[in-house]
């Protein structure tokens, strides 16, 4: 005979059974953007941050994110309850949202398909605190035993994982765009192979799919650092993005320097294609004396904190560094031009046009300076120009060199402690700035999806450059100072300014 049960709820079984509800259903939600918060900690926030002005009737807050109805103030930010939940879920989950588009996506109510790290990026920048959103509470993700633990060491993914994740840069071609958003948990997380402090990755090749082209650099990735989100504005390069712009400036006003020299017609000027021409001793010494005019503006305008330097330091260190950025530039324009072809012997010279190693005589051939044969003037540059062109060109095409990887090397010839007569508050900061350019070139590095040991190794591949680019402009000094002396032509004013000073 079965004996009837009756089965009593106690308060306890209760408690559980909503906690593990709650639980199933947040899962559920958290695939829409636009869901309903799971919990009243999505509305409030984790630290019990209750809004600090609640409208009144005739009262009614917009949210500043989607533009919705708001409910109140969460995080430090009026908000409606599902951009409040959004902002929870990406800072408790630490979820990687890449955009699509150019990081310029409209966040709107209407749209059910809203870009996710646009609107991430907008809660971060009206005003919503990372630091108010606590990690370990219930209602969001799956609960499991030391998952804390798990997740701490958490870090981001790199090349070794077959798709490279900027840091807070654009992907690179190798990067795939998302066709669905996971949220990670601990079963899709692999421990690092040779680590034993318990790193983790996520797997990319599992998110990612449908290989994407290159996006500009307006794309943005928000991934999580170390062990906190820091958000992308704090990982600005500093120094090379204004150098690059100095740059690029200098090449323009340089380009009209040697078109006014070469006395060229309106419509040469006009044209679409620019046409090299054979280059003159003649032409190129006027270019650099007019050049060194010119440098001077752009080095205190865009090189920062050149403008901070004192007076009698600025001069010490321009008169250093001219005669390197004149003799390293042409060989990195010749790289430019002409660096594709190992076979090409042509090197561009200061009047923008260019020379043939194997015919550089007819470069001094009907110049009024030049006092003897044509021939040995280029017997004596013909091993400068050969070693530029064989070893110095060479290494740039080898390792690929770009502009913020040249200019990096660019200011650290500028800033050289070993420059005599320096003040000690320009020695600090010259080792201040070299701490900077360095770093930003790693954040240079992340943003085109190198891991760490590529971003080590080419940096090393950097460095190896300059010794080389330092050699062959102490070459060419000497080869003017053996001109001057046996009188083959008068010496220009830029090099004659440049006597004893070496790379240090």
């Amino acid at each position: 005979m079965a004996i009837p049960t009756k089965l009593c709820l106690t308060p306890f079984i209760l408690d559980h059974l909503r906690r593990k509800r709650r639980a199933s259903e947040s899962e559920a939600s958290s695939e829409s953007d636009m869901s309903e918060p799971q919990t009243l900690l999505d509305v409030v926030g984790d630290q019990g941050l209750a809004p600090s002005h609640m409208p009144s009737e005739g009262e009614q807050k917009t949210c500043q994110i989607c533009y919705d109805i708001s409910d109140g103030l969460h995080f430090g930010c009026y908000s409606c309850r599902a951009c409040a939940a959004f902002f929870r879920r990406t800072v408790t989950l630490k979820l990687d949202y890449i955009c699509r588009a150019e990081a310029k996506c409209e966040i709107q109510k209407s749209g059910r398909n809203m870009c996710r790290a646009c609107r991430f990026q907008k809660c971060i920048s009206q005003g919503m605190q990372i630091t108010a959103v606590q990690q370990t509470r219930d209602g969001i993700g799956k609960r499991k035993e030391k998952e804390s633990a798990a997740t701490q060491g958490y870090i981001p993914s790199t090349r070794q994982d077959n798709n490279p994740l900027a840091l807070w840069g654009p992907p690179t071609t190798e990067l795939h765009q998302p066709s669905a958003f996971k949220k990670p948990n601990v079963g899709d997380l692999l421990e690092r192979p040779g680590s034993n402090e318990g790193y983790f990755y996520a797997r990319t090749n599992e998110i990612f799919s449908n290989t994407a082209p290159v996006a500009p650099l307006g794309n943005m990735v928000i991934s999580p650092p170390y062990s906190s989100f820091t958000p992308p504005l704090q990982m600005q390069m500093k120094i090379l993005p204004k150098m690059h712009d100095g740059y690029l400036h200098f090449l323009s006003i340089r380009k009209a320097t040697n078109s006014l020299v070469d006395n060229q017609s309106v419509q040469e000027m006009f044209e679409p294609k620019e046409t090299l021409r054979m280059s003159n001793f003649e032409s190129s010494k006027k270019v650099c004396q007019m050049e060194a005019h010119l440098v001077t503006s752009v080095v205190n305008n865009y090189f920062h904190p050149f403008a901070t330097v004192d007076f009698e330091d600025k001069v010490l260190l321009f008169k250093n560094f001219f005669c390197y950025l004149s003799h390293v530039d042409r060989a990195y324009q010749s790289y430019r031009v002409f660096g594709d072809s190992p076979d090409d012997d042509r090197i561009i010279m200061p009047d923008g046009g260019f020379i043939k190693l194997s015919e550089l005589e007819k470069y001094y051939e009907n110049a009024e300076s030049v006092k003897a044969d044509p021939k040995e003037a280029a017997t004596i540059f013909r091993p400068a120009m050969s070693y530029i062109l064989n070893t110095i060109i060479a290494h740039m095409r080898r390792i690929e060199l770009s502009d913020y990887e040249y200019l990096a090397i660019i200011a650290l010839f500028l800033w050289q402690e070993g420059v005599p007569g320096l003040k000690q508050e320009t020695i600090k900061t010259i080792f201040e700035t070299h701490d900077q350019v360095f770093r930003d070139l790693h954040i240079y590095y992340q943003q085109q999806g190198f891991d760490g040991p590529t971003i080590t190794s080419k940096t090393a591949q950097l460095m190896l450059i300059i010794p080389k680019m330092a050699r062959s402009v102490t070459m060419i000094r000497e080869n003017y100072e053996l001109a001057e002396l046996f009188n083959i032509f008068e010496v220009d004013v830029c090099c004659k300014s440049f006597k004893n000073a070496e790379y240090r």
